[in-house]
């Protein structure tokens, strides 16, 4: 599967560049041509690695064609044991999430927000977003009534609010940020509802948690924009597998760039940290 350029490009260099290849054990230098950076002309820009050149542009294009990337998750177990199936479309966006209760559906805005979700019980959700912030939750309607996001000056969501202005909801959050307990809010009384997909309070139906991400339940995982999941509790990415193949990318200046690590066998590239952020700055232009 070819990764989107315009979308996606400095993702896949910055996450599998140094995370995945890269071992800082040189000071090589990545010299660019500023002149040509400023006319923002890709021909010109020139990369040069431990004394070998590489035209920006071309680079760029490199990278895409030998960047290896995973199918998303199709199926996960759920935490009371069941199978849970996923659907996504081309963008790697998750369309269908298919559980015991049936199948909820999903679509999204041009900024990858989602913006609705139709229920296994046939129940439509929408969700809206800050007019200054594309990617803040402002609202969520279900059955027709409206409730505003209560977030902190840290971007974390602490609660709903009604059509009034009246508290309906309100989320602790444990150290991981998942949602410790949900209360529902009426008067003077707390009520306490455990994160249960069939509850259909409207703090357990809101599916934008914490910092705005989308929390699955099910999985107490949240459902990152392009088909892997983050497990909270264990703090990682479940089911990112896209990585670039080096040893294609450089070709024959593989072996001059890189260097072997006795104790694994393993061929790492000898590029600093600072190499690599011009390098994404150059080929990212």
């Amino acid at each position: 599967m070819k990764l989107n350029i315009k979308k996606i490009f400095v993702v896949v260099l910055s996450c599998v560049l140094i995370t995945s290849s890269v071992n800082a054990l040189a000071a090589e230098r990545i010299i660019d041509n500023t002149e040509s950076l400023t006319r923002n002309n890709l021909d010109d820009s020139i990369i040069t690695i431990n004394g070998f050149n590489y035209n920006a542009q071309e680079f760029m294009e490199r990278v895409l064609e030998h960047t290896i990337e995973s199918e998303p998750i199709d199926s996960m177990r759920s935490k009371n044991g069941t199978d849970i199936k996923f659907i996504y479309n081309e963008n790697r966006q998750r369309i269908r999430k298919i559980t015991d209760l049936g199948i909820t559906s999903y679509t999204y805005d041009i900024n990858n927000n989602l913006i609705s979700e139709v229920l296994p019980d046939g129940e439509l959700v929408e969700y809206t977003y800050s007019l200054d912030d594309a990617q803040t939750p402002k609202s969520i309607t279900y059955k027709k009534d409206i409730f505003y996001y209560i977030i902190d000056d840290n971007g974390i969501i602490k609660g709903l609010l009604d059509g009034n202005n009246q508290v309906v909801c309100e989320y602790e959050y444990d150290e991981n940020g998942l949602s410790k307990f949900i209360y529902e809010i009426k008067g003077e009384e707390r009520i306490i509802h455990k994160d249960d997909p069939g509850d259909n309070f409207i703090g357990c139906v809101n599916s934008l948690r914490y910092d705005g991400k989308y929390y699955d339940s099910e999985t107490d995982m949240f459902c990152t924009k392009y088909g892997s999941y983050y497990d909270a509790k264990a703090n990682k990415i479940i089911g990112s597998g896209v990585h670039v193949d080096m040893k294609k990318l450089f070709g024959d200046q593989y072996d001059t760039l890189s260097t072997m690590d006795k104790n694994s066998n393993i061929s790492t590239l000898r590029i600093s940290p600072t190499e690599i952020q011009q390098l994404l700055y150059i080929a990212s232009q």
